[in-house]
C-alpha cells in the first residue's frame, strides 16, 4: 500500500487506528483499561502543565509522520511547533504531526518489543524529537529517553521533561 492509500483507509475507517511503516499497514490493537487510563492521565497532565505554552498535546488519534514512509500513532504526542497546530490552516485539516518534541508510548507485553526496539529507533532518528517515553501499562515503570541518554524511573520518581519545561510524578500516571 502507498501513503495515499493509507490515508484513504484511515478516512474510510475512522473506528480503527492504523500505522504505516515502510509500505506495510498495521491495525492498532485495542488496549486494556489500564493502558487507556495511563495514556489519558498523561494527556491530561501535560495538557494542564502546558496550558500557557505554544505546545499542543495530542492523543493516539494523531498520526506522527516519522518519515516519508513511516506514520505511527503514539499514545501521546506533544508539538510546540506552529506548523503542527490544527489552528494554522482553515482550508485543510491537519492530517499528521511532523515536528513533535516529545512522544510517549504506553506498552504492554504484546507491544513492548516493537515499541522499545523499532519505535525507539524511529524516534531517535527524527530531528525534532528531544524526549520520548515508554510507559509500562502493567507496572509503574517509565523509561525516559533523551537524545543523549535514557533513564529508568519508578513509582516514587519525577519525570522531568526538559524539552517541555515541566515535570510530573510517575505515580500520577497510575
Amino acid at each position: 500500500m502507498n501513503v495515499k492509500e493509507f490515508f484513504k483507509l484511515r478516512e474510510s475507517d475512522p473506528d480503527h487506528r492504523y500505522e504505516y511503516i515502510d509500505g506495510e499497514v498495521y491495525m492498532m490493537a485495542g488496549g486494556t483499561v489500564r493502558h487507556s487510563r495511563v495514556g489519558a492521565n498523561l494527556v491530561s497532565i501535560l495538557d494542564r502543565l502546558l496550558d500557557d505554552s505554544p505546545c499542543v498535546v495530542y492523543n493516539s488519534d494523531a498520526c506522527f509522520q516519522v518519515s516519508e514512509e513511516r506514520y505511527v500513532c503514539p499514545d501521546v504526542t506533544v508539538s510546540c511547533d506552529p506548523r503542527d497546530s490544527d489552528e494554522t490552516s482553515e482550508e485543510e485539516e491537519l492530517k499528521t504531526v511532523q515536528h513533535p518534541r516529545f512522544v510517549a508510548e504506553v506498552h504492554s507485553p504484546s507491544t513492548s518489543r516493537f515499541d522499545l526496539a523499532d519505535k525507539l529507533a524511529f524516534y531517535q532518528e527524527h530531528l525534532s524529537m528531544q524526549e520520548f517515553s515508554f510507559i509500562s501499562a502493567r507496572v509503574p515503570k517509565v523509561h525516559l529517553y533523551r537524545r543523549e541518554s535514557g533513564d529508568r524511573l519508578s513509582i516514587n520518581d519525577e519525570v522531568e521533561l526538559n524539552s517541555l519545561g515541566v515535570s510530573l510524578s510517575v505515580a500520577s500516571l497510575y
